[in-house]
């Protein structure tokens, strides 16, 4: 599973910034946290992450709550550069144009509830090792799923901003 995910479902956005700049710190805490080797991988970690007792997860929050304090205190904002590369990325899309992008997105969309409906379908044996295989395709479908409308139209990230943006215009 994905790493960047793992750490977001388990409320430790902070410490899912695993690219650099700030990723060497965010991993570097977490391997301290689950007692494993500095030269493991993102795979590694997420199934340490997975495997991890209840204590080391409550001191992985703390490590998130930790590098957050560090963020601050250095005066960066990750939602803000993680908002800033979005925009980048759209912007490089506006200028270099094609149709690339809008074709991929397509394909992914159109695959994903293409397999949705092949499986509701019922031509599919979704019992025993077949089912969780399945599922495993259609949750990673799911995930790229979501990633193209995010991009196209914005995470809660970005729609939290322009909520914030919009009372402070209207005051």
């Amino acid at each position: 599973m994905n790493l960047k995910k793992i750490l977001g479902n388990m409320g430790c956005a902070a410490l899912s910034t695993v690219a650099p700049p700030f990723g060497g710190m965010a991993a570097a805490a977490i391997k301290k946290v689950l007692k494993i080797p500095e030269s493991s991988t993102e795979e590694e970690m997420a199934r340490a992450i997975e495997m991890a007792t209840p204590a080391q997860l409550l001191a992985l929050k703390q490590a998130e709550n930790d590098f957050k304090q560090q963020m601050k205190e250095l005066d960066i904002d990750l939602a803000r550069i993680d908002m800033h590369d979005r925009k980048s990325a759209r912007k490089r899309e506006e200028k270099v144009g094609g149709f690339t992008n809008p074709l991929i997105a397509g394909i992914v969309i159109l695959g994903f509830f293409g397999a949705l409906a092949y499986i509701f379908s019922g031509k599919v044996d979704i019992s025993g090792q077949a089912g969780a295989l399945i599922g495993t395709l259609v949750g990673y479908a799911s995930a790229k799923a979501d990633q193209v409308v995010s991009y196209y139209f914005g995470s809660s990230v970005g729609s939290a901003e322009k909520n914030k943006l919009l009372t402070k215009s209207t005051k």
